[in-house]
């Protein structure tokens, strides 16, 4: 369940949150399992061997099991083997990495993925499309990063040997790192203090709220761009319902206008409970129009995420593709629209600026 509503089993069986599923199902049998009694402490008990499973543990070791299986497991193997299957190949990417590169601009790579991995992941989106060696398309590479520690301590930093794929024995130390080399680990100081480039003369491009945005803005002062697929599918919505967003918006403006004018003789009570339970039925139809499970991952009703409020915060700039700067000049600036607080939304102003 979710929200008080059911979930469809074939729904989140396919969702990329495959935890949830795994989780689901372990409770399921847990809850039917007339071994395992429920325990008062949010949990299960089994009298045969002494043994208590906790929501927390379950959830615990179901974390432990995806991250050995990310890690250790066969997912890098049968990615690298059948890239096609996993990866959807951007025409426009080799376009604006050399569009970079052109206009004297330092590109570097910066994934927490192994080098072999990252090897063939790269060789497969740009030297099959190109005939160019990936890291022709890269001043830098940094391999293992660790992100989100990364931005803070950090791990040893090592320079990589690519013939073998592995980490050279010993730290590197340099006063400088080495253009077409790979390296690992690292942290976001040191690695601004061997290109030279300070916080805010860094772009960088990520798709990852925190491992990628928050951490590198809030900490290091770097410049963010999330990239956020679900922007197109949130964009189609907004524009193709915009009678429904309407609707809300007008039984918002009349449950303020009765809520202003109620007084303790004269109570609207009822008027206001039954404008705010159409209200509450048009959020319930807008949350379906972007999902019937989860809603926008924006905003519910006229509040929003917090998702979309760490976006607003840490990213300068968002949007569905990488796709969409190409025709944009390096000299670029982007101007978002002014944000009013409560006070200056809720007060109009003459002519000469006058609040009325």
């Amino acid at each position: 369940f979710h929200r008080n509503k059911k979930i469809k089993k074939q729904w989140y069986q396919r969702r990329v949150r495959a935890k949830i599923f795994v989780v689901s199902t372990l409770i399921d049998w847990l809850e039917n399992d007339p071994q395992y009694e429920r325990t008062e402490s949010n949990g299960y008990f089994d009298n045969s061997t002494s043994l208590e499973i906790t929501f927390n543990t379950l959830w615990s070791d179901v974390r432990v099991a995806f991250d050995m299986v990310h890690t250790k497991g066969p997912l890098h193997a049968n990615i690298m083997k059948h890239p096609e299957l996993f990866i959807n190949r951007n025409p426009n990417l080799p376009k604006l990495l050399e569009y970079l590169q052109n206009h004297g601009k330092k590109v570097f790579l910066l994934t927490n993925s192994p080098y072999k991995f990252t090897h063939e992941v790269m060789r497969y989106i740009l030297d099959d499309l190109t005939g160019k060696k990936w890291m022709d398309y890269f001043d830098y590479a940094i391999v293992k990063a660790c992100k989100p520690a990364f931005f803070n301590q950090g791990t040893p930093f090592r320079h990589i040997n690519k013939s073998t794929g592995t980490a050279n024995i010993g730290l590197y130390r340099s006063d400088s790192m080495i253009e077409g080399e790979v390296y690992c680990g690292g942290n976001c100081d040191l690695f601004c203090q061997l290109t030279g480039a300070e916080g805010p003369d860094i772009l960088y491009f990520g798709d990852h709220i925190y491992g990628d945005v928050v951490r590198s803005k809030k900490t290091n002062g770097w410049k963010t761009f999330l990239v956020v697929p679900e922007l197109h599918h949130e964009l189609d919505v907004w524009t193709r319902e915009s009678d429904l967003f309407e609707k809300h918006h007008e039984l918002e403006r009349k449950l303020g206008e009765c809520q202003a004018t109620a007084t303790d003789n004269n109570s609207q009570d009822h008027v206001i409970k039954k404008l705010d339970q159409e209200r509450k039925l048009v959020v319930d139809e807008i949350d379906a129009k972007y999902s019937p499970y989860f809603g926008s991952i924006f905003r519910k009703g006229g509040r929003l995420s917090s998702f979309a409020n760490q976006m607003d915060k840490y990213a300068d700039v968002y949007s569905s593709s990488i796709n969409n700067i190409i025709n944009y000049t390096l000299s670029h600036q982007f101007w978002s629209p002014p944000k009013l607080l409560p006070h200056e939304a809720t007060t109009a102003q003459d002519e000469a600026g006058n609040a009325l």
